[in-house]
């Protein structure tokens, strides 16, 4: 579950609201459609649905960012079969009930005391995600569609110190250009072909609206962070 978590991006009550049905073992990805909060069951922070993959080699000492990671395929179709029924819930005790939360903090705290790290909240593993695909130089719409932030803007304000130096460069060079680069939707690229998330200079893609001034107030964010 960790390891999903991690790799995946998505939200504490998103994993425990996670179902058999939501799964494509083939393609490594799932389908994030609600989630699971105050004991009751509703649609994810931002009310959109998203398809993410659990791919990414979060876990692994690697500059790789793309989903290449397929051994925790192995590891979920190892995972106890709770219910015949395909909306079984996948972490829940008996399938019936979505992952509680007492229960996730719990398995969490174990898992930090064997590997002798002090404690920290589990939602640094969707912090992780962030950082590690950021200082990889993943796509910024990438991220952010996987991760389901409401814009890049909203990424950019807590993850802009990870950003590589040369992201700088890219930056200025998008602010500058004498022909503005077409803008492409996120619901229109394809989560297959992460590639498709970079601009067509070949850089990370910014969102809409980033322009001369947008871009002093990123390179600002990334000196005070530093």
């Amino acid at each position: 579950m960790l390891q999903l978590w991690m790799q995946s991006g998505m939200r504490a009550g998103e994993v425990s609201a996670l179902t058999r049905a939501d799964l494509d073992l083939e393609q490594g990805t799932v389908i994030v459609q609600r989630s699971w909060s105050r004991q009751r069951l509703g649609p994810t922070k931002t009310g959109r649905v998203r398809r993410v993959s659990f791919l990414h080699p979060i876990t692994q000492d690697t500059a790789e960012w793309r989903p290449v990671a397929r051994e925790i395929i192995s590891a979920i179709r190892r995972l106890p079969v709770q219910s015949p029924d395909p909306t079984a819930y996948l972490f829940g005790r008996d399938g019936s009930t979505p992952l509680l939360s007492q229960d996730l903090h719990r398995d969490w705290r174990r898992v930090l005391a064997r590997a002798r790290v002090r404690y920290r909240p589990p939602e640094q593993l969707r912090h992780t995600f962030a950082s590690t695909m950021l200082s990889r130089n993943a796509p910024l719409l990438y991220v952010q569609q996987q991760g389901g932030w409401r814009s890049a803007a909203v990424l950019l304000r807590v993850y802009a110190r990870w950003i590589p130096q040369d992201f700088e460069s890219v930056l200025a060079q998008q602010a500058t250009a004498t022909q503005a680069q077409p803008a492409r939707r996120v619901a229109e690229l394809n989560v297959d072909h992460p590639e498709t998330f970079s601009s067509l200079s070949g850089g990370p893609e910014l969102p809409e609206g980033v322009g001369r001034r947008s871009t002093r107030r990123i390179v600002g964010l990334r000196r005070c962070a530093n």
